[in-house]
């Protein structure tokens, strides 16, 4: 059995996610193109991402390459136009970084009764949603 080299370890899927997210319908033809000792895994990880749904793939871009560059505007936007109870929720869940740069926002600090626990659960979805 050949042992790879522990710089690939992860990398073959990296590569699968990013076929499957900028180049969906070419993704199997451009890793066909690899090396036949990573082929077959690197398409392994390529069907296994084409089975996911959609929500779980950008999920899962979103955790292997970071954070969209615009995360911060987005939340920014977000944190407009919501209503005051929805805006405190938003911002005790907003990821400590994105609040040190909208420090302006801190008198949203969580003082009220917090919200029922639906509302709670939108809160979080619309924060994944704005930086991924």
């Amino acid at each position: 059995m050949k042992t790879r080299h522990p710089s690939l370890e992860g990398c073959l899927e990296r590569l699968a996610l990013f076929t499957a997210i900028f180049a969906p319908d070419r993704a199997p033809r451009l890793l066909e193109q690899l090396s036949a000792d990573i082929r077959e895994e690197a398409l392994q990880h390529s069907r296994h991402l084409a089975s996911l749904e959609q929500a779980s793939r950008q999920g899962r871009v979103a955790r292997v390459f970071g954070e969209r560059p615009d995360a911060g505007a987005r939340l920014r936007a977000l944190l407009a136009e919501a209503r005051p109870g929805l805006a405190r929720e938003l911002w005790a869940r907003m990821p400590p970084h994105h609040r040190a740069s909208l420090h302006e926002l801190a008198r949203l600090d969580p003082v009220e009764p917090r919200l029922s626990s639906a509302m709670n659960a939108l809160a979080a979805r619309l924060i994944k949603e704005a930086t991924r």
